[in-house]
């Protein structure tokens, strides 16, 4: 829904499981970002088991 609004949704969290739907993912350990990945092809929210 964000994407077809054009709005920015911001998740922050502990669960990996929910990456795949994101356009980027930001990795941070100790208050440091370690990485920060780009999804070219997000995953639909429906494929991801909660």
């Amino acid at each position: 829904m964000s994407r077809e609004n054009g709005s920015t949704v911001l998740i922050v969290t502990h669960n990996a499981a929910i990456a795949p739907i994101a356009d980027k993912v930001i990795r941070i350990h100790d208050g440091c970002i370690q990485d920060i990945h780009i999804n070219k092809k997000p995953a639909d929210i429906s494929t991801i088991e909660w």
